[in-house]
């Protein structure tokens, strides 16, 4: 059976003149097109030109052909030459995200809506989630993860970096006095860390971030948790010290979530490093895909520098 495109091929080369013109234009072979305009008379029963060596001339059933469908080949060029005008200069439809709920708490979810407001045309659908995803299955567009995932068809990019720090209230210190040391955390009520497949080391690593010289002492066991965002109301209790990211002191502090002031326990000391990827389709050539992951990017890039600034790091 015929096909548009094969009418449209017939709507070329009338344009153009001959098959030699348009093989060149359409980058295939002379044999290609003769063969296909053959097909088509074939499936039509009609002759639409008659050949000569260099060029041909159209049959009464040729220029019907012709004066019928040259019309709808101008406008569909037309429609689709708008089509990629418009998404070059205007990028417009609906984003399907996933981001993780602790990073987006205070870094990303405040900012969105001067990106709408940016780009009137864009939707974005959010979903907050820690798990694994998968980009095609669920109709993800964008993600970010904090591992890099199974699917090796994504492509991936490392987003940013979050730094894991002790902190504790004010109020705490006035109860119980800040310790000084690693040695000291023993005297106090910490909370430990699990791992999201539910393991809890036996030890955790500090490290000096001036030195880089590396101390281990046993993980607390009182009370253990895999979320970060649960620190925070740990710490609102001002009866214990806990985990967190580095960030929080500085996006967290003072706001309406989380109004007690947070203060680094042994400022100099880090317990390790989450990174962040950025994950989308690696064929997703759409302009509204690029604007919001440039967005993520540049908005990460001025969070980290501040963070970095306040804790006197400047490296990842």
């Amino acid at each position: 059976m015929y096909s548009y495109d094969d009418i449209f091929l017939f709507i070329k080369i009338v344009e153009l003149g001959n098959f030699i013109n348009t093989a060149k234009r359409l980058k295939v072979s002379v044999s290609t097109i003769s063969r296909k305009i053959k097909l088509l008379e074939d499936e039509l029963g009609i002759n639409l030109v008659r050949r000569n060596t260099k060029e041909f001339e159209l049959t009464e059933q040729g220029k019907q052909m012709y004066n019928s469908f040259k019309g709808d080949l101008v406008n569909f060029d037309k429609k689709i030459s708008d089509i990629v005008k418009v998404e070059k200069n205007n990028p417009f439809g609906t984003i399907n995200v996933s981001l993780p709920p602790v990073l987006a708490l205070n870094l990303i979810t405040p900012y969105l809506p001067g990106f709408l407001r940016k780009y009137p045309e864009i939707n974005l659908n959010i979903a907050y989630q820690s798990k694994e995803v998968n980009l095609v299955k669920e109709g993800i567009d964008v993600a970010i993860v904090n591992h890099i995932p199974a699917q090796q068809t994504v492509k991936v990019k490392k987003i940013f970096t979050a730094t894991i720090r002790i902190f504790c209230t004010k109020e705490y210190i006035k109860k119980y006095g800040e310790p000084k040391t690693l040695g000291e955390l023993k005297k106090h009520l910490v909370a430990g860390m699990m791992l999201e497949n539910y393991v809890i080391p036996s030890n955790i690593e500090a490290i000096n971030q001036y030195t880089k010289k590396t101390y281990m002492f046993e993980m607390p066991k009182r009370i253990t948790i895999n979320n970060a965002t649960q620190s925070l109301f740990l710490l609102q209790s001002h009866e214990i010290i806990a985990g967190g990211f580095d960030f929080m002191l500085d996006f967290l502090n003072g706001t309406r979530f989380f109004e007690e002031q947070l203060i680094p326990v042994l400022p100099e000391y880090y317990f390790g490093n989450q990174p962040y990827y950025l994950i989308k389709h690696p064929n997703e050539k759409d302009l509204k895909i690029k604007v919001f992951c440039d967005f993520l990017e540049a908005l990460l890039k001025q969070i980290k520098a501040k963070v970095s600034s306040t804790y006197n790091v400047y490296d990842s």
